[in-house]
């Protein structure tokens, strides 16, 4: 069984994405460039990098950690990684049966994609990794280079009080710089108000946030940003 490193694989995610967009992209295939054409790009990707015999790809995977309670529909994250069972039937993705990879993906141009959305993504996965239902979590950010840029430079991503830390890793957003952030298990003091009423409003808030920001191993397209997180 080839071992499945989370490293080398998020390292393939931030140099293929923008280079099948751009291939798309010049198929004449930009009118359908969104989070479902995103998906359908990063399926690919995972397709091409995992072996099939050993592990299998499940997307809008239900993960309990993330569950509302009362809540009327199962929530789910966009994909999850995880060693096939031996009787063929799907994983469960528990603390006893965890996935390997749970992976969160936004399209920097969408609607939806907003700055409390991605953080809302970033709390699921924390929440996910942190219950050892999952190995480890991708954030993954992808569209135009300037709606990734306008996106991350939201105030919600810089925090001006100094009491405040910043909820996500992150390096200048033209340079291939790892770097790391570890908040506090005491998280709500450390997140302002706002942000905390609103992740509150979707169900329980991880202890902490553990991110770090993968660097691609060769310089991105001009017309696109990839940006991807380990989580975990």
């Amino acid at each position: 069984m080839r071992a499945l490193r989370v490293t080398d694989l998020s390292r393939r995610l931030a140099v293929a994405i923008p280079a099948k967009l751009d291939f798309d992209f010049a198929c004449n295939r930009g009118h359908s460039f969104g989070e479902y054409h995103v998906h359908g790009v990063i399926n690919e990707i995972l397709c091409a990098q995992v072996d099939s015999s050993d592990y299998t790809i499940e997307p809008n995977f239900p993960a309990f950690a993330i569950q509302k309670q009362n809540s009327r529909g199962m929530r789910a994250i966009d994909f999850a990684i995880a060693r096939r069972m031996p009787d063929g039937s799907r994983p469960l993705g528990t603390r006893a049966d965890p996935v390997d990879i749970a992976v969160e993906v936004k399209w920097a141009k969408s609607s939806y994609c907003t700055p409390m959305n991605v953080l809302s993504d970033l709390n699921r996965l924390s929440l996910i990794v942190d219950a050892g239902e999952a190995k480890a979590g991708l954030l993954v950010v992808a569209g135009p280079r300037r709606d990734v840029i306008k996106l991350m430079k939201s105030p919600e991503f810089h925090p001006s009080e100094s009491h405040y830390q910043r909820p996500l890793a992150m390096s200048a957003l033209d340079t291939a710089v790892t770097c790391h952030t570890r908040i506090s298990s005491h998280l709500r003091k450390y997140l302002n108000p706002k942000m905390r009423r609103a992740l509150e409003e979707n169900g329980p808030i991880a202890d902490s946030f553990r991110t770090q920001q993968v660097r691609p191993c060769i310089r991105q397209d001009d017309d696109w940003r990839v940006l991807v997180w380990r989580v975990g």
